[in-house]
């Protein structure tokens, strides 16, 4: 299981409201309202260890960009996934597939 939190400085939600996602293996989410913003709490439950790096290190990469959106900005996929290899790294749980996948991603592009 991960859980992932991230805060959102000046959005705005009720107490406990309930976040929905299209990912099958997502078993909930929710957000508290917290002084000067939001605090979104995701959790994802998935059966293979193997890929809790690379499923981490995607979570990380999609929710950076939301900070600059709900600023009014713009981050692109591509420029999201950038650091991906190097956020990758740092969750360290049997990085072989992320590498794999990574390798992947740039020989495709």
């Amino acid at each position: 299981m991960l859980s992932i939190t991230t805060f959102c400085p000046d959005l705005s939600c009720s107490a406990d409201d309930r976040v929905s996602a299209d990912v099958s293996s997502i078993v909930g989410g929710r957000s508290a309202a917290q002084e000067g913003g939001c605090r979104l709490i995701f959790t994802h439950v998935f059966d293979d260890r193997g890929l809790a790096a690379q499923t981490a290190a995607g979570w990380e990469t999609y929710l950076s960009r939301l900070e600059p959106h709900l600023a009014g900005g713009h981050l692109s996929e591509e420029e999201a996934h950038e650091p991906w290899g190097e956020v990758h790294e740092r969750f360290g749980v049997v990085p072989a597939p992320g590498r794999r996948f990574l390798a992947t991603q740039r020989a495709g592009q």
